[in-house]
């Protein structure tokens, strides 16, 4: 499942909050184990916040043209498809007095509201998948959320009320909106881009910190237009305090940037027209947008990665950069969240590659993560070790069956199973902490190394994996066969 599946998630998200709480989908959003890594990382938003094809200039030259036939400001708003239960015009004029910018007026388009997709197909080697993170349970917002938007570069907004819709529900989603109109109208993605260092694009990281960056200025704008106006719905900000810590893993892994670019946000500034600084200097991971980091402020360690596979048939199908937010989330899957948030705070950078097999049904992943001190690497290998305890069903050390939980001085030669994956962890060097994850015959089969000055190899070697292939489908736990690989528990199938 590659691009194909962003329409059912776009229409997830868009129902499940649209832009009246706390997903709003601005930029192209994907299901986190959608895209490929790298360029096509497996991740969720585009880097620049356009879903169109073609270049930059090719999209600009579109948007200007499209623009230039909607320049008479003076017209206002210009709604289709439907009509809104409040007067949008007055809502575009309060919306440019709050940001202090003047906007060509977007087309508002009224439409009915998409379906919630349940019961959507994961691919079990998806990296979310093996890591045991859920897809979205739309449960987690009750019925509180029956208003979704989404806005476009070409300078469109779309609004989704539904029936019954509540009308400030409904404003709230249109001035959320329209501030993303106004980002696009400033070149906000653009700027954004242009901040990351190369070595970072295209990263689901840096895809995850554009979101943010974007989402951050759109609720700001519709919390404070909301305040401001006393408008007589609960504002997005409080929304997203209330709904977000006892959500599922899931829907925190698309909530996320929501939360915590809102976060950034508000702690930093007084105004919706002093937010645009924010473009100026914005952070470029999501551990600087949940450390309240500015982009100048941070030191990225990027490090390069490759697969060895020898004579194996193992070959390298992408690698990616996760980063502290995602890490945080695969951990807060098992542990407690405070643990999870401490181990992951001190996240230099970290390298996934993900390897495929034609004889083997599952992909394979040596996740490796470096940290900021050998210390800090120390009580992360403790708590991912922690981390598989909780998840596994059965372990072996040495390839003998244990009982209970795998001693610290013995977790490197421990193999952990759960839901048809198998797990091993590795200490590369002092600061950087492996996870090889997925078949069994990839985990008992490689190993992560140091490859000279920072980098880091991944290793396949021949005879193991010719050991490890005649386990390879089903793989074999210790006490038996295991089913074949299925979505997470609790996770939709």
């Amino acid at each position: 499942m590659r691009r194909a599946s962003l329409s059912l998630v776009l229409a997830f998200l868009v129902v499940l909050a649209g832009c009246g709480a706390p997903v709003a989908d601005s930029a192209d959003v994907d299901e986190p184990d959608v895209r490929a890594d790298g360029a096509a990382a497996d991740a969720e938003p585009t880097a620049d916040g356009n879903s169109e094809q073609g270049s930059d200039d090719d999209r600009d030259e579109r948007a200007e043209d499209e623009a230039d036939e909607l320049d008479d400001s003076s017209a206002g708003l210009e709604v289709r498809g439907g009509e809104l239960p409040f007067d949008e015009n007055r809502t575009f004029e309060r919306v440019q007095e709050l940001l202090e910018v003047e906007l060509r007026p977007p087309v508002v388009y009224v439409q009915e509201p998409l379906g919630t997709p349940r019961g959507v197909e994961r691919n079990p080697s998806s990296f979310y998948a093996v890591m045991n993170v859920s897809l979205p349970d739309p449960d987690d917002t009750g019925d509180e959320l029956g208003v979704g938007g989404v806005a476009s570069a070409m300078n469109a907004v779309y609004v989704m009320p539904g029936d019954d819709a509540d009308p400030a529900e409904v404003e709230r989603v249109l001035v959320h909106e329209l501030v993303h109109a106004a980002q696009f109208q400033q070149r906000v993605p653009q700027a954004f881009h242009d901040s990351v260092p190369s070595a970072h694009q295209g990263t689901t990281d840096a895809d995850l910190a554009s979101v943010s960056v974007m989402e951050a200025g759109a609720v700001y704008g519709s919390t404070a237009y909301t305040d401001a106006y006393d408008a007589d719905v609960e504002p997005e900000g409080a929304l997203l305090e209330r709904l977000y810590p006892d959500a599922s893993p899931g829907t925190k892994l698309v909530w996320g940037p929501y939360y915590y670019g809102y976060q950034y946000v508000d702690e930093r500034y007084d105004s919706p027209a002093e937010h645009w600084a924010l473009y100026e200097d914005p952070p470029v991971t999501m551990r600087a947008v949940m450390a309240g980091d500015r982009g100048s402020e941070t030191e990225l360690e990027p490090f390069g990665v490759r697969l060895a596979a020898g004579d194996t048939n193992w070959r390298l199908a992408d690698t990616d950069t996760k980063g502290a937010f995602v890490t945080k989330q695969v951990l807060g899957t098992e542990l407690e969240a405070a643990e999870s948030r401490d181990v992951t705070s001190a996240w230099a950078y970290d390298r996934l590659v993900r390897a495929s097999h034609d004889d083997v049904d599952l992909d394979g992943y040596a996740w490796s993560i470096r940290f900021e001190t050998a210390e800090d690497a120390e009580a992360f290998d403790a708590a991912v070790t922690d981390y598989l305890d909780s998840r596994a069903t059965s372990v072996t050390v040495d390839g003998e069956s244990i009982d209970g939980d795998v001693p610290v001085a013995e977790r490197e030669t421990a193999t952990w199973y759960a839901d048809g994956y198998a797990y091993g962890l590795s200490s590369v060097d002092d600061r950087t902490v492996a996870i090889l994850a997925g078949p069994d015959a990839f985990v008992e089969s490689a190993a992560v190394e140091s490859a000279g000055r920072s980098d880091v190899r991944v290793v396949v070697d021949p005879d193991r994996d010719e050991r490890a292939s005649s386990v390879a489908a089903p793989a074999v736990e210790p006490d038996g066969p295991v089913p074949a690989a299925t979505a997470p528990r609790g996770a939709a199938p």
